[in-house]
């Protein structure tokens, strides 16, 4: 019987802040689960756990490490792989850099990409925020209700920049006083005028929050996998007060959990797909489900369907005419 050996590398993606709300851009997990479509690494993941590591950035570029982690070569270099974060491209070196994507690869990372650009704001949602920023402006506080609202004639900019000029419609001084906001709708920060400094409050911070919330992707993050692997008693045998939970998100639809030991030493690794719960074996592909893991996950779901409702309804209620 092969021998197996399980390597932990506690390298994790960090994204700088400034790229937290950029919503056209790839996420983490796109970025892996296009690198899964390269032909080394899609031959890895049939049984050498693949895990990605070292983590570097270059603007709209990440470059990653891909090493084997299990079989007999585990800790074996796979590749270096930069990812192009706006397109989805994928090459490998950096003085002579060369594309590594076969035609199905590149299809799914256009796919991936389109997606990504599905996420900026749409006019409505702008058009939502610059209605809570208004409330910011001391002559509209008392009249709030008493405003229009409506996008300029230049619309949007090559650079998703939409451009929304307040009139003041109350019986007051003001009656009549146009303000002009600018709106990026991939970063979603809001401009007064042409300042170069973004207008924030609590109301905005909190519709931010609930618009970003609503294209949180449908996937169990990694405490609820915690949650799902420790109902498979094969896993829930192991613990001790040494050996504790781990899990780290990948791709789209792969994250690796496990029991590891002296925070170092995985002494079991399972793979389980964040888009439906289902555990397996990284080495045979074979299920570890359990009824139990299977009632969690299912309930993780539904509670994601839940709060993405109760998001739209609060929404609904704060961009209301």
């Amino acid at each position: 019987m092969k021998k197996v050996f399980f390597i932990t590398f506690l390298f994790v993606f960090q994204y700088p802040i400034n790229l937290i709300a950029q919503l056209n851009l790839l996420t983490d997990q796109e970025v892996i689960s296009i690198i899964d479509r390269v032909p080394d690494i899609a031959n890895a993941l049939k049984d050498e756990c693949p895990i990605f590591s070292s983590t570097i950035w270059y603007g709209d570029i990440v470059s990653i490490q891909v090493r084997r982690s299990c079989g007999p070569h585990a800790g074996q270099l796979v590749g270096n792989y930069q990812v192009n974060k706006r397109n989805g491209e994928v090459i490998t070196g950096w003085d002579n850099p060369l594309p590594v994507l076969d035609i199905d690869g590149e299809a799914f990372a256009k796919q991936i990409v389109a997606q990504a650009q599905e996420r900026i704001l749409s006019l409505d949602e702008a058009k939502c925020l610059v209605k809570e920023a208004a409330k910011n402006l001391p002559e509209l506080k008392k009249s709030s209700t008493e405003i229009s609202i409506k996008l300029s004639e230049n619309t949007i900019s090559s650079d998703n920049l939409a451009t929304f000029i307040i009139t003041d419609n109350s019986n007051t001084p003001h009656n009549g006083k146009e303000r002009k906001f600018n709106i990026n709708l991939d970063e979603v920060k809001i401009y007064e005028n042409d300042s170069d400094i973004s207008v924030v409050s609590p109301g905005i911070d909190n519709l931010v929050s609930k618009l970003l919330g609503l294209r949180a992707p449908m996937l169990l993050i990694e405490r609820e996998i915690k949650d799902v692997i420790i109902a498979i008693p094969e896993i829930a045998n192991l613990l001790t007060d040494e050996c504790v939970l781990y899990a780290r998100n990948e791709s789209l639809n792969r994250s690796i959990a496990g029991v590891g030991c002296n925070s170092s030493v995985s002494i079991k690794t399972v793979y389980i797909n964040p888009q439906t719960g289902e555990v397996t074996d990284p080495e045979t592909g074979k299920s570890l489900d359990t009824p139990e893991s299977k009632k969690l996950a299912r309930l993780f779901f539904d509670q994601k369907l839940l709060n993405k409702s109760q998001l739209e309804k609060e929404i609904e209620v704060v961009c209301r005419p």
